[in-house]
C-alpha cells in the first residue's frame, strides 16, 4: 500500500505546472538506518531536500551529516519543538555550523 501511495503522491506533484521542491520529512529521534530506508521509500518522489524535526529531543546530531552526504541532499528546515510554524527554523550552512558547534542556543 505505501508503494502505491508514493506512486500517486509522486504523480500529483509532477502534475503541476508550478515550480515545486520536495522535502523529506525525518525525525531526529529516529535510527540512521530507518531514515536511510524511509529515504530509499520514497527516492520516486525527486527529494530535493531535508526537514529534520526533533532537534531538541537528541543531542546526536550524526544523522544529520550522515543522510546529507550520502545521497547528497541539503537541509530546508529543522524544528525543534511542537509549535508550528514558530519552532520550524529554515536552515542554512551556516546555521547548521553553529547548531553542530553548539553557538546557536535556539535549537538547544
Amino acid at each position: 500500500r505505501l508503494e502505491e501511495n508514493i506512486k500517486e503522491l509522486s504523480s500529483v506533484t509532477k502534475a503541476t505546472d508550478f515550480p515545486t521542491e520536495t522535502f523529506l520529512v525525518l525525525s531526529l529521534t529516529a535510527k540512521v538506518e530507518d531514515m536511510k530506508e524511509i529515504y530509499e521509500q520514497f527516492t520516486r518522489m525527486d527529494i530535493d531536500r531535508f526537514l529534520f524535526t526533533k532537534i531538541d529531543e537528541t543531542s546526536n546530531l550524526n544523522a544529520v551529516g550522515e543522510m546529507v552526504l550520502r545521497f547528497q541532499k541539503g537541509i530546508a528546515y529543522m524544528t525543534n519543538g511542537q509549535e508550528v510554524p514558530e519552532d520550524l527554523k529554515e536552515m542554512t550552512k551556516e546555521k547548521f555550523l553553529n547548531i553542530v558547534l553548539k553557538k546557536d542556543s535556539a535549537y538547544v
